[in-house]
């Protein structure tokens, strides 16, 4: 087998792109510019990798791709990362690890929900919502319902 976009992302991805215009580019699966993270199988990246080494990343299926890249416009970035960070301790957003994203459209924010912190990434992230998932809930699609409830704004949970 090799390495693979599960369908619970790619489910949430197509969520975010129905509800918000203009929306292209997703990636779930790394290229040659993610060599090694959640955009990776645990498979496939080092033993020591960041993205392997807690008890919720060893477990769940070894070949999934466990993150989400979401190229967005200034006022959906703004709007889905305040919301992110306002929600940041909800239990609808257990599946994920960290999301990076900006509020200002100038720096680069980001929250390591695990450790319950800041955590810094690239100036790539002022124009794409970042989302790492434990890869423990890579394919599960009523935990990923929870984040899209968050992201878009819902009052539920409940997948359609």
């Amino acid at each position: 087998m090799s390495e693979y976009a599960p369908e619970a992302i790619s489910w949430l991805a197509k969520e975010i792109t129905t509800a918000v215009p203009n929306v292209s580019g997703v990636v779930i699966l790394g290229e040659t510019r993610h060599l090694y993270g959640y955009h990776r199988a645990r498979n496939v990246v080092s033993a020591d990798d960041y993205s392997v080494v807690l008890r919720e990343d060893n477990e769940g299926d070894g070949w999934a791709a466990s993150a989400l890249d979401v190229p967005l416009g200034p006022t959906w970035l703004r709007r889905m990362t305040r919301r992110l960070l306002e929600y940041r301790d909800d239990h609808r957003l257990c599946a994920v690890r960290e999301f990076f994203g900006t509020t200002d459209g100038a720096t680069v924010l980001g929250w390591d929900r695990y450790f319950r912190r800041p955590a810094s990434a690239s100036t790539a992230h002022l124009g794409v919502l970042h989302i790492s998932f434990l890869r423990r809930y890579a394919t599960d699609a009523a935990a990923l319902a929870g984040v899209r409830s968050v992201l878009l704004g819902m009052s539920t949970v409940d997948p359609e």
